[in-house]
């Protein structure tokens, strides 16, 4: 009997992931085909773990599962094949539970089915209420199923490689090999797990080059492809203990890193920032990238791979630092900045916005000689909108910065139409 090396054994049997799937026709197929050519009652095809031999195919039985230690199967996986022609009169298995069970096994035929690898995972197996003996030619047709079943096994691991080949080809950037963001986070909920096992923490890095516009017009595609490729053999040259990275889109990239505290991973920012804005040579130029980084921190940021990555990417956005970690209190500011910008011009159009008008007396302070119209906002959602926190949100933006104005300057005259004043001493408007 061939010693089995069980931690490999157990390792395949688990890669095959085909323990607890549903029946397939593939598999029932070659056994519907022995219980005919043996004419036996029962048959079945297992797979064994740790402690159960389970069943993927089975005829003439209706459980899902036995324990392993009340198998036959249990036997044949050191043998390679194991025929027991009347289990009463061996003296080895004539007491087995399965034996003694009812109705009793007398006959049992078997050949392991290996995986990939070699290691035996299972067995194709036939069972008879009756003694029996297999001839040369019946032992030679079993052990052919049982190779037949182990070719529709080498397919899946083939198929599974395949399509692991195509997904990687398709879910990493074409250029520099770099997983891209559905894989990045993969990777990221893989080291989520790790730290989360081994109580550490991980800093995820958003890098974003500001001045990608400028470089990929100074030099076109192939001067930025040529920056990209600087980065990242600048990063594997430079091993800043790297845990994963992506490019999540044309101008970004992001960084997974072991992280031990703010300080520490400033200064390791810090170190791949003046690596990363190296001036990089091409076709006579030296083009200068620009970056801002984001960075978020697990788990006290969040415990989703996706979140992170979001905050990360939040934290290099919404901050005006070139460096900054990420802070709720600045997203907040950022939603109600967004809210404001948001409902700011519909309040313009539905004349939500009043004027207020303060009066600005002469020198001596006997009379009025202008007037300042100061907009006013109250909102049903926002509540009152301070002047000092809209002007600056309008001004970002053109065409709400030009509704405002022009609503202001279109209000303010037709009221100031409405007042009564001294033709001698008719105050200016002042908006």
């Amino acid at each position: 009997m061939k010693p089995l090396d069980e931690t490999a054994r157990l390792n395949e049997a688990s890669s095959l992931n085909v323990l607890d799937t549903s029946p397939e026709e593939r598999f029932d197929r070659h056994l519907h085909l022995a219980s005919v050519v043996f004419d036996v009652p029962t048959a079945f095809i297992t797979f064994i773990d740790h402690e159960r031999l389970w069943f993927k195919s089975k005829f003439g039985i209706e459980i899902p599962e036995v324990k392993r230690t009340d198998s036959l199967c249990q036997h044949t996986l050191g043998l390679g094949f194991l025929e027991i022609e009347d289990t009463f009169e061996d003296e080895l298995f004539r007491k087995h539970p399965e034996v003694n069970d009812s109705p009793p096994i007398r006959f049992y035929a078997a050949s392991v089915l290996h995986g990939p690898s070699g290691q035996p995972v299972g067995t194709f197996c036939l069972v008879d209420y009756a003694p029996r003996r297999l001839s040369e030619n019946e032992r030679a047709q079993l052990e052919a199923l049982a190779r037949l079943v182990e070719s529709e096994i080498e397919r899946d691991r083939v198929l599974k490689d395949d399509w692991q080949i195509l997904r990687d080809s398709t879910l990493r950037d074409s250029f520099t090999g770099l997983p891209g963001e559905m894989l990045l986070e993969e990777t990221l909920e893989g080291l989520i797990r790790t730290a989360e096992a081994e109580q550490s923490q991980l800093a995820i890095l958003h890098l974003h080059v500001e001045n990608f516009d400028a470089i990929a017009s100074l030099s076109g595609g192939a001067g930025w492809n040529s920056v990209l490729q600087a980065f990242v053999d600048r990063l594997v040259m430079h091993n800043e203990g790297l845990l994963g990275s992506g490019r999540v889109a044309p101008d970004r990239l992001a960084l997974i890193v072991p992280f031990d505290s703010r300080q520490s991973t400033s200064t390791m920012v810090l170190r791949i920032m003046g690596i990363m804005t190296e001036p990089v040579a091409f076709a006579g130029r030296d083009l200068r990238p620009e970056f801002s980084i984001g960075i978020s921190v697990y788990p006290t940021d969040g415990s989703e791979a996706r979140l992170l990555i979001d905050r990360a990417q939040r934290a290099c956005k919404l901050s005006p630092a070139q460096i900054d970690f990420y802070d709720p209190s600045e997203e907040a500011s950022a939603t109600r900045s967004y809210l404001i910008q948001n409902r700011l011009g519909k309040a313009i159009t539905n004349h939500r916005v009043t004027l207020n008008y303060q009066p600005i007396w002469s020198a001596d302070g006997t009379r009025v000689i202008k007037f300042e119209a100061l907009a006013r906002w109250h909102d049903e959602e926002l509540g009152v909108v301070s002047p000092g926190e809209f002007v600056p949100i309008a001004e970002k933006h053109a065409g709400l910065s030009h509704q405002l104005t022009y609503y202001v300057l279109r209000m303010a005259c037709l009221e100031a139409r409405t007042w009564k004043t001294d033709p001698c001493h008719e105050p200016d408007r002042c908006v």
